[in-house]
């Protein structure tokens, strides 16, 4: 049983890392990502996100 600990610890330090890696290179992304779609559709979609068209 406890042969199991590290790698689920290791497991979900991976997930975990993952998902603060994925919120953070969102974070990022939409700034450049809404400002280009802004630009693109001259700011006319209200905002309403790089994947709203």
């Amino acid at each position: 049983m406890s042969t199991n600990t590290p790698s689920r610890r290791r497991v979900l330090g991976g997930i975990a890392a993952t998902a603060a890696t994925v919120v953070g290179w969102n974070a990022a992304t939409q700034t450049w990502a809404t400002a280009a779609e802004a630009s693109r559709h001259g700011g006319g979609h209200g905002g309403g996100g790089w994947w709203g068209g």
